[in-house]
């Protein structure tokens, strides 16, 4: 994959980030090296910043997925397994509720994880575009 097509790609993920209210994916970090030696902060070719990007687009999203609610429930569930028998019901969680600040008004918002969509095919996506940009840069290609 060359420079412009990482450009252009980068492009539509920026502006699928503003439609997801996710404006936080175009952070400074995103675009430069923090890692530099000497302290100057040194800006990403277009590969390395678009896969920085996905990276961040695939956290973003793994917070609204209902698969990681589902193996958190899962796991709660196990751990709540006494002997290999299960919890009175009356104990077993059924839900999650996240109850945070208002971005927009005074107050909360709550809202039942359980309610969240699942996310697995455009997660999948993303692994794979990533993964397939990975592969050019290691076989030197673009």
């Amino acid at each position: 994959m060359n420079e412009q097509a990482c450009l252009r790609i980068e492009t539509l993920i920026q502006a699928q980030a503003m439609r997801l209210g996710a404006p936080d994916l175009g952070e400074s970090s995103i675009y430069s090296d923090e890692r530099s030696v000497d302290g100057v902060r040194r800006r990403l070719r277009p590969r390395e910043r678009l896969i920085r990007r996905l990276e961040a687009l695939e956290r973003h999203i793994l917070l609204l997925h209902r698969g990681v609610y589902d193996e958190a429930m899962a796991k709660i569930r196990g751990m709540l397994e006494v002997g290999g028998h299960e919890v009175e019901a009356v104990n077993m969680p059924s839900t999650a509720i996240a109850v945070l600040p208002s971005a927009t008004a005074e107050g909360i918002v709550e809202f039942d994880l359980a309610d969240l969509p699942d996310l697995s095919e455009p997660l999948r996506r993303i692994r794979e575009l990533r993964g397939r940009i990975l592969e050019d840069n290691d076989a030197g290609l673009g």
